[in-house]
């Protein structure tokens, strides 16, 4: 008998040394399910929700990364509407250098831009799934994410155009709720 008076379970293995996937679920299912028994059920409430919002949050700027590296890559969604000034700045060198030119250095700040948005919607998607109480008791990664999030709200109201605004501005809004309930 465990401590909880759950019967042990013997697990078989196909090969000595080695667990079945099966296996490996069910003692997985018998963990959590221990777990979830003897914590108390509004502390994980707030916990899976923290972790919902913060998955929200990461979702929304990992979607907005994608679209925006699809943009830069295909059709004319990135491309100036004056067909002579993304001529002119195929031409035209800026001033740090000529091994390239601005046309090359807007394409590579958009497709720069959209990993960096993708990276932050993985890292923090993933932290906030596989690994939720590293990030949500590490007061570092939570002011960086806060701090890269409040950047992309102030950038985007001020260099950008609604849509990266809004949606901005909800993936903050689930991040700091995300934060308060894993505090509750």
């Amino acid at each position: 008998m465990s401590p909880a008076g759950l019967e042990e379970q013997t697990i078989t293995t196909p090969v000595p040394g080695t667990m079945s996937v099966m296996a490996m679920f069910r003692q997985l299912t018998f963990i959590r399910c221990y777990i979830r028994r003897n914590e108390d059920p509004h502390v994980w409430g707030s916990i899976l929700a923290a972790r919902i919002l913060m998955v929200f949050s990461a979702s929304i700027v990992f979607t907005l990364g994608v679209v925006h590296l699809v943009y830069t890559f295909s059709g004319p969604m990135l491309t100036p509407r004056d067909p002579a000034l993304q001529i002119s700045m195929s031409q035209i060198s800026p001033v740090i250098t000529k091994e390239t030119t601005m046309w090359r250095c807007w394409v590579g700040f958009n497709a720069s831009h959209s990993m960096g948005l993708i990276l932050f919607g993985l890292i923090f998607g993933f932290l906030a799934l596989a690994h939720g109480q590293l990030l949500f008791r590490s007061p570092f990664l939570l002011v960086v994410g806060l701090v890269v999030l409040g950047g992309f709200v102030v950038l985007s109201k001020v260099y950008w155009f609604s849509a990266p605004f809004t949606g901005t501005s909800i993936s903050l809004a689930c991040y700091v709720a995300s934060i308060a309930l894993s505090r509750a």
